[in-house]
């Protein structure tokens, strides 16, 4: 399995949205997630910046885990 961190600053927080799926989360400041995925089944990671947030487009499945590493969900495209 591979992973990428996606972490908020020190002083602002965020929403990550999780595509195509459209599944979101709020991020406080200092607060991160790791979104895991098994890297042979996806090709392409697209990362978009807007106002409030970032998106992340993954097509293959993703399991989202929180700074204390729980497993908050598992996304299947």
């Amino acid at each position: 399995m591979s992973r990428i961190k996606v972490a908020a600053d020190r002083t602002v927080g965020f929403t990550l949205m999780v595509e195509p799926l459209g599944v979101s989360y709020e991020l406080e400041p200092e607060e991160f997630m790791f979104l895991e995925f098994s890297s042979s089944r996806i090709d392409e990671i697209e990362i978009t910046y807007w106002v409030g947030g970032v998106s992340v487009w993954m097509y293959g499945d993703v399991i989202v885990i929180d700074q204390g590493g729980k497993e908050v969900d598992r996304l299947f495209a």
